[in-house]
């Protein structure tokens, strides 16, 4: 029973004054183990991934806004092709305003589609930068680790 206690009491002891001693200082490391130029180029991977991160979601963002807003044209532009059909069906002409609203949503969908398009390559394209830089950033990871 005392030698177990005895174990207890110098096992406490050991740990006690394994955690009081302090650790080494990371900072310390890698400034004497790790060539400079390797973090200088991880932090600015990491930004440049950051920044390309909030450029993809502003990106598709757009995207949702303008692809709403071309399901609204695309409803609209639908009522006022049924609403022709019916003026044709019952030999009457549509009104001016409605055959410009039916010219106007048409063009504003086309520029909708356009503009789709144009966000969709981009978001294409940083993506894959992101990527590209990603896989960089890997690579400097184990280049720092080793």
């Amino acid at each position: 029973m005392f030698l177990a206690v005895l174990v207890y009491w110098v096992l406490g002891f050991l740990v006690q004054d394994i955690e009081s001693v302090p650790g080494p200082s990371y900072d310390d490391i890698e400034q004497r183990y790790i060539d400079v130029t390797l973090v200088e180029t991880q932090k600015i991977l990491a930004a440049d991934i950051a920044e390309a991160d909030r450029a993809i979601a502003g990106r598709r963002e757009e995207m949702q806004i303008i692809s709403d807003s071309t399901r609204n044209l695309q409803s609209t532009i639908s009522q006022l092709i049924e609403l022709q059909k019916l003026t044709v069906q019952k030999s009457a002409v549509l009104p001016e305003t409605e055959q410009v609203n039916l010219s106007d949503s048409l063009a504003r969908f086309l520029d909708n589609q356009t503009r789709y398009q144009t966000l969709n390559t981009e978001l294409s394209r940083l993506t894959e930068q992101n990527r590209t830089w990603q896989l960089k950033s890997g690579r400097w990871t184990s280049a720092l680790s080793s």
